[in-house]
């Protein structure tokens, strides 16, 4: 990650070059502004559309997960899973649990969607601005290097994410209630930390905490978004980002 932070700074003088070039050429002085108010807009778009998608990972392995199956009110397998108990009865061993995506899970997968929608979309814009276009066959192919390596690696990242959170499987998750102990894993990020029973001793809720592959993921998570932010302030740096607030002074 250093490393990477380390070519953007590297170049951003050689930028500057052609940020001069563009803005002095009065052919494309229109151009100039206006793609370059859009690609900070995509990209700030894309970095707060990122974070929270990352964000929402890192609450649904660490926010407190408990699942009570003796109520009816809540069906919550983890936050982004919710569970159908086959003939509606916890003591039932016909069918093997039902698991569906919670709301959460929903609004989870839209921003999945969007952050990749708004990184295509930044790819483009960035791709077309000014300032990427006027530089020499070498820079180019450089940054080119830079913002593809930074999308594959957010994809690895959300990928990771997604895979330790969303896997609704059977096998990874309880088949029945009844047979729930502490240890017993529940998908790859959670395993059941304690059994609660009522007073007849019956099992009626349990605890989830995450696995090594759950802390795992939530590290991934926090150093991507990191990453994100340096991201970002490396590749718009000199295109004026501050200057979007406040207006341009005309020359007389």
């Amino acid at each position: 990650m250093t490393g990477w932070s380390n070519q953007i700074e590297d170049k951003l003088w050689k930028w500057q070059n052609a940020q001069h070039d563009a803005e002095v050429n009065p052919q494309s002085s229109l151009l100039t502004r206006r793609p370059k108010g859009f690609v900070i807009f995509i990209a700030f778009s894309t970095i707060i559309v990122m974070l929270i998608t990352m964000l929402l990972i890192v609450i649904a392995i660490l926010a407190p997960n408990q699942v009570r199956f003796m109520n009816t009110n809540d069906r919550s397998a983890t936050r982004l899973w919710l569970y159908e108990i086959p003939g509606n009865t916890v003591a039932s061993s016909e069918q093997a649990n039902v698991y569906t995506v919670s709301p959460y899970g929903i609004v989870a997968t839209v921003f999945v969607i969007i952050s990749i929608l708004l990184l295509i979309s930044y790819i483009y814009a960035y791709f077309k601005d000014p300032f990427f276009t006027n530089l020499d066959k070498a820079n180019k192919k450089q940054w080119i290097s830079i913002v593809g390596s930074t999308t594959v690696t957010y994809f690895i990242f959300l990928i990771i994410g997604v895979i330790g959170i969303s896997i609704n499987n059977q096998n990874l998750f309880p088949k029945s209630f009844t047979t729930i102990d502490v240890g017993t894993t529940f998908g790859l990020s959670f395993k059941v930390r304690e059994v609660i029973r009522n007073n007849s001793g019956m099992i009626f809720a349990f605890n989830l905490v995450p696995t090594a592959f759950g802390i795992w993921v939530v590290v991934l998570q926090i150093m991507m978004a990191i990453s994100l932010i340096f991201w970002f302030y490396g590749l718009n740096y000199k295109i004026d980002f501050k200057n979007l607030f406040r207006k341009k002074r005309v020359s007389s």
